[in-house]
């Protein structure tokens, strides 16, 4: 049985690196716009008050620390939102709003019908769509958030999940997460021979240890004793790291890395057409054609529905919704 230990301190020393320096580099709501016009990232804003400790202690503790610091500037825009300013101040969509008897009259629009809280974080997604967190946050809770945003689990996956799932494989205060593997992962190469003796569908992960969501999937979703059960009875389990420097034939062509150890697998390449966006997963069937490409990150009840529904070959009389309105109506 493989074993490996993948640490969140790997990806941020990666990004310590590209980002040069560990100060936040703060922006105005001004040219936060503009660069969000041009180049669309998550937008932090940090809504603090001078004369609050707390918000004080957040923005020395955990937006001083160099690895925080390091994974906002290279994929955030960050804003330090005084709220007690008095400065007249443009927000994205142009309109303009001035100073207010005690907090700026911008606060009361972000917060909207919410009361007025410090610290509290407001983040941005890519689609421009909001969200408040409150609190004071320190480097383990604030990571969470982070990854949620910068690497786009909100498109399929509700924050709380997420949290819940995130903490169980980065416990407070750990960087490193060492687990006992329940499935027996098999390489590219294995699998020809495993398909000659007793053909199954497959189920391809091809991984970047960079994405921490990745991560969380392989610890905690796919690690998960009932869905890895399932995936041996019905499935071979593949992984490919997306820079392997394997070398294999699937389906009569022979695929590598045209620039190891830095270039992207000719396999991955093309089973992603060429977009590569990670958590990433594909499913075969026993003839090895695809089934389907999954390129975002999936909770437990997620995965073993689109398990199901291809173990049990559902997908060739019904849909997919239709396949889990069945499943509710018949629990």
């Amino acid at each position: 049985m493989k074993k490996f230990a993948i640490c969140l301190s790997l990806l941020l020393l990666f990004l310590a690196v590209k980002s040069q320096d560990t100060i936040i580099k703060w922006d105005t709501f001004e040219a936060v716009g503009e660069k969000f016009a041009k180049q669309q990232k998550p937008i932090l804003i940090f809504c603090n008050d001078p004369k609050d400790k707390l918000s004080q202690k957040m923005l020395k503790e955990t937006f001083g620390n160099s690895e925080v610091a390091a994974y906002l500037n290279v994929l955030f825009y960050n804003i330090n939102f005084d709220l007690t300013s008095k400065d007249t101040i443009t927000f994205f969509n142009g309109q303009k709003f001035v100073k207010g008897s005690k907090y700026h009259t911008l606060s009361n629009f972000l917060f909207g019908s919410q009361q007025i809280k410090v610290p509290s974080i407001i983040i941005f997604d890519k689609n421009a769509q909001g969200r408040i967190f409150d609190g004071f946050r320190n480097r383990d809770s604030i990571f969470p958030i982070l990854i949620y945003y910068s690497e786009e689990v909100y498109a399929s996956t509700e924050y709380e999940a997420w949290e819940k799932l995130y903490f169980k494989a980065y416990p407070p205060g750990q960087q490193t997460i060492i687990t006992r593997l329940n499935l027996n992962w098999i390489s590219m190469a294995e699998l020809s021979t495993e398909m000659a003796k007793s053909p199954k569908k497959v189920l391809i992960d091809i991984y970047n240890n960079y994405s921490v969501s990745q991560t969380v999937m392989r610890l905690q979703v796919y690690n998960d004793p009932d869905i890895a059960n399932y995936i041996k009875q019905y499935y071979y389990p593949v992984l490919l790291n997306y820079k392997s420097t394997e070398e294999f034939e699937f389906r009569g062509v022979k695929y590598a890395n045209s620039n190891p150890p830095n270039g992207y697998h000719q396999f991955a390449i093309a089973a992603l057409e060429g977009k590569m966006r990670f958590p990433a997963f594909l499913i075969l069937d026993e003839q090895l054609n695809l089934l389907d490409r999954i390129q975002f990150f999936t909770d437990k009840e997620f995965f073993i529905n689109i398990c199901e529904f291809y173990a049990k070959e559902a997908y060739k009389t019904i849909d997919f919704k239709t396949f889990i309105e069945q499943k509710k109506k018949y629990k």
